[in-house]
């Protein structure tokens, strides 16, 4: 992992808690995984009507985020989990 990656993103304190993330601390995923939720689960429910399965893979894409070797290969903090849903 390259730390001085540097994804787009909204504001500064994403930036820094994206670093920490790159970093190794994985307690800061827990930020995104709180900023994004509702934006996702929104965006879920449009494209099926299954409210749990829309969780489930909210769920699986932080997951996947959480156990990621490269994280550093995100450029864009937001799109990521829109794109995976």
């Amino acid at each position: 992992m390259t730390p001085s990656h540097k994804p787009n993103t909204d504001d500064n304190q994403d930036a820094a808690y994206w670093l920490a993330f790159c970093e190794g601390n994985k307690d800061s995923i827990a930020y995104f995984y709180k900023k994004y939720y509702n934006l996702l689960y929104n965006y879920g429910l449009k494209l099926v009507d299954d409210p749990l399965l829309v969780q489930d893979f909210i769920q699986d894409i932080f997951y996947k985020l959480y156990k990621s070797r490269q994280p550093d290969k995100i450029d864009n903090l937001k799109v990521y989990p829109l794109a995976e849903l």
